[in-house]
């Protein structure tokens, strides 16, 4: 039997093998970690915007009050609400709160019945900030300017 005869793999072609399926794997998983990423990304955005709705929700039916913010600016036209450290359930949260909600309230310029509510939702997630601003106009029981 002469050398030729053999039957198997060399070694060479096993590590070209093994080479060729890490590549894949290195693929593979580079995918997989940023569906991870994106995922996390729009559940935080999702998150934001039913802390928006829930806002101008609240704004709309009268619900909104004053004492529920670090800081309130009245002018003449309305006042901004801005709360601080809020989490997903909209609720001000110093240890789990990453949004930042910002509710201004105004008189509408053509009908002095018609309020105008702006709700916009700031966050920062591993380092890029994002914000969403939600806007209505409002003839029902809202807080009064």
């Amino acid at each position: 039997m002469g050398k030729h005869d053999e039957i198997g793999f060399s070694l060479i072609e096993v590590l070209l093998a093994m080479a060729i399926l890490s590549i894949g794997l290195l693929a593979v998983l580079s995918l997989h970690l940023n569906t991870i990423k994106y995922n996390t990304k729009c559940n935080v955005a999702t998150m934001a915007n039913m802390i928006a709705q829930k806002k101008i929700e609240a704004a709309c039916t009268g619900k909104i009050t004053d004492s529920n913010s670090l800081l309130s600016t009245a002018t003449d036209e309305g006042f901004i609400i801005d709360e601080r450290n809020v989490n997903s359930d909209g609720v001000k949260d110093q240890s789990n709160g990453i949004f930042n909600v910002q509710t201004r309230i105004s008189k509408y310029p053509d009908d002095n019945n018609l309020r105008k509510v702006n709700v916009t939702v700031l966050w920062d997630l591993r380092g890029s900030s994002e914000s969403i601003t939600y806007s209505t106009l409002t003839r029902g029981s809202t807080v009064e300017i």
